[in-house]
Order: structure tokens, then sequence, then C-alpha cells
């Protein structure tokens, strides 16, 4: 009975590994994300002094975690990307910490990279959702003028309830067809009308 014991834990050993390298990632990403924060109230006046302190702790966590003897696949893949991540953030604060030093850095200069780059961030969100509003008011209106077409009638066609069942099925689709674009039609079957997806 001892021996089946040490046979099971033998072989859970590998997932225990498995989430707790998964839980210190999350923790890893979270730390680069508040240095990134910290960082950029520093530079833009607000903090006194540069996070050296958290700076330190991440440099340690990312140390640790390229030691660590156990990773899959996925898990390494994303510890790679994470600290790619860290090492691009750090080049970026070594280069204006220089500036700083040689007496060209300026405050003004990075809050306006900054807000310009949140402009940029929010200009890119509102043009897709405005593409993605365009296209589902297109597929709407087809949809509208086949049913009027082959029926006569609209069935009180409502735009927003149609754009909501829409999105809905979009998004069962898109869980149940991972890394799949998804793309909808108007098909007419006879006298019947409907939305069929597209899957490629």
């Amino acid at each position: 009975m001892q021996l089946r014991e040490n046979q099971l834990s033998s072989k859970n050993e590998p997932k225990v590994n498995s989430l707790a390298l998964k839980s210190e990632l999350d923790n890893f990403e979270a730390q680069i994300f508040e240095l990134k924060i910290l960082y950029e109230q520093y530079f833009s006046g607000l903090l006194p002094l540069p996070p050296t302190k958290e700076h330190d702790e991440v440099k340690r966590n990312s140390r640790s975690l390229l030691r660590m003897p156990f990773k899959n696949l996925q898990i390494n893949f994303r510890l790679k990307n994470l600290v790619l991540r860290y090492q691009t953030l750090n080049t970026h604060w070594e280069k204006v910490l220089l500036d700083r030093e040689n007496g060209t850095y300026s405050k003004d200069k990075f809050k306006a990279e900054l807000r310009h780059r949140h402009i940029k961030s929010l200009k890119k969100v509102s043009t897709d959702e405005s593409k993605k509003e365009k296209a589902i008011k297109e597929l709407f209106t087809s949809y509208q003028d086949a049913l009027i077409k082959n029926s006569g009638s609209t069935r009180s066609l409502n735009f927003q309830e149609f754009k909501e069942n829409l999105e809905e099925n979009t998004k069962y689709l898109s869980e149940k067809n991972k890394g799949k674009e998804i793309s909808f039609r108007v098909e007419v079957e006879g006298n019947k009308v409907s939305i069929k997806a597209k899957l490629y």
C-alpha cells in the first residue's frame, strides 16, 4: 500500500509543478505591470525616487523562473514572452535614466509620448469598434431586405436585438472553434431567409 501511495504521488507531481509555475508566472506578469506604472509615475514626476526595490524583485523573479527545472511547452512559451517584455521595458527605462543623467531628458516630452500612445490606443479601439458596427449594420440591412423580398415582412426586426444575438453567437462559436475567423452571411433557400456562419 505504501508503494501504491508513492507511485500516485510521483505521478501527480508534474501537475502540481505545472500549476505552481502558472501561479508564479501570473505573479511575475503582475509585477512587470506594476513596475511599468511605477516607472511612468517616476518619469512624470509623481514619484521622487525610481522604483529600485521593486525592480530588483522583478530581476530576481526573472532569474528564478528561468532556472525552474520543469516547464511544459505552454509555460515555457509564456515565460519567454514575459521575460522579453520585461527586457524591452528595461531597455527603455535605462535609456530614459541615461537621458536624465545627461540632461537631455524632458519630463514634458515623456508625458507627451505617454499621452500620444494612449490616444493612439483609444483610436485603434474606436476604429475597430466602428468597423464592427458597420459590418453588423450591413448584415442587418441585407437580412432585412431579403426578408422583405421573399416574404414581404421584416418580422418586427430590431437592430439592437439583432446585434446582441449576433454577438452572442460569435462568442459561442469563438469559444467552440478557437483560432478560427468567423464571418456571417445572409442565405436564401426557397422562401426561407437565414444567417449562416462561416469558419475559416
